[in-house]
């Protein structure tokens, strides 16, 4: 184990080729306690200026959730050139920490990516790869490039509406996680094309006028039958907007269309209904084929942090006041040996931000 005391670039960058995901954890760790240790007066001004301590946060953690099951060896960090870009670009770790999904494969796709646009990735596109590298824990890494580069000629294409230059990195993951096939979304772009009334702002309120809703199909087939209902074909946004449904054929195709033009959303559960949410122009996030409201809605938050439906709503006012301040004490708090000085962190998370749901 390389000393923590000074975490000079050249060794973690020596301790990040080896690729052992928990020594390098251990590293950052070891070197963040040791920082608050030294800390007599804990200063959290001082703290929150000190840009290396905060990159060995975030990587303490981003490791750590990579090892929590076994050790891996990451091979992609033999490349000393991409560890050196990881070193240089701070807030890769920050964000993939703060999405809480990372894999043994997350930096395999994203390197396999930055190769792919020639060692650089900055802006929406570096969201974008950090999105798709995250949906590694759900995906063949060939299926997660796949996504970016469907998303990515979509984007040059024009066929996407004005949400999808704000997403973050989870919100790219939430996008790119959908279960629709890219050809069903090609198809679902090209079917919106002349839908001139779907717009970016009412886009998950529109949607769900493509779905005609029936309970029973031509034949006389109750939709509660089940795949008899659509004449045994694989269920697509295609075959919805033939057939139709009910509330869960609704949410389900209304929110594949609207991935199809870049919108992140997934469906959520209400007393006897299937409803769906979606990220809306104003950054808010809004349900769809709403019948009961936040409250009565289940099925988890869908983003990094777990709690009820409605949580995912916390997340853009959390990003409008002192987020990245707030949300780097809250880290810190999580790695502090001592246990008043996580506590002073967690204090200052809320002070600096209310909205850190996590710190509360």
């Amino acid at each position: 184990m390389v000393a923590a005391e000074n975490l000079s670039y050249q060794r973690l960058a020596w301790q990040m080729e080896g690729g052992d995901v928990r020594s390098i954890a251990g590293l950052c760790r070891q070197y963040v306690q040791k920082k608050l240790e030294a800390e007599k007066t804990f200063s959290v001004e001082s703290l929150l200026k000190d840009r290396e301590l905060a990159q060995a946060c975030y990587m303490a953690h981003f490791f750590a959730l990579v090892g929590k099951d076994r050790t891996y060896i990451l091979h992609e960090l033999k490349d000393k050139e991409y560890v050196l870009w990881l070193l240089n670009h701070p807030e890769v770790f920050e964000k993939l920490s703060f999405a809480k999904a990372s894999g043994k494969d997350t930096l395999a796709v994203l390197r396999n990516i930055w190769l792919k646009e020639g060692k650089e990735l900055s802006g929406v596109g570096l969201n974008m790869a950090l999105g798709a590298a995250l949906v590694s824990s759900s995906r063949e890494p060939e299926a997660c490039e796949a996504r970016y580069d469907f998303y990515k000629k979509s984007f040059m294409e024009k066929k996407l509406f004005p949400q999808f230059l704000t997403l973050e990195p989870w919100e790219f993951g939430i996008l790119f996680r959908g279960r629709e096939s890219i050809e069903e979304l090609a198809w679902a772009q090209d079917y919106l094309a002349d839908k001139k009334k779907i717009q970016a702002g009412n886009a998950g309120y529109a949607c769900c006028g493509l779905i005609p809703y029936r309970m029973k199909n031509k034949q006389g087939i109750s939709v509660h039958v089940g795949g008899a209902f659509y004449d045994h074909k694989p269920v697509s946004l295609q075959i919805y907007v033939e057939y139709g449904g009910v509330c869960g054929a609704v949410s389900k195709g209304a929110a594949g269309f609207v991935k199809a033009k870049g919108i992140p959303s997934y469906t959520i559960g209400q007393p006897g209904h299937c409803a769906f949410v979606w990220k809306g122009i104003d950054g808010e996030w809004k349900i769809g084929n709403n019948i009961y409201g936040w409250v009565w809605s289940e099925g988890g938050s869908g983003g990094p942090w777990k709690g009820a439906v409605s949580t995912i709503t916390e997340l853009p006012r959390f990003w409008k006041k002192n987020a990245a301040a707030s949300n780097l004490c809250y880290y810190l708090s999580l790695l502090a040996a001592d246990p008043q000085k996580a506590g002073t962190l967690l204090k200052e998370a809320l002070k600096r931000n209310a909205s850190n749901y996590p710190a509360w």
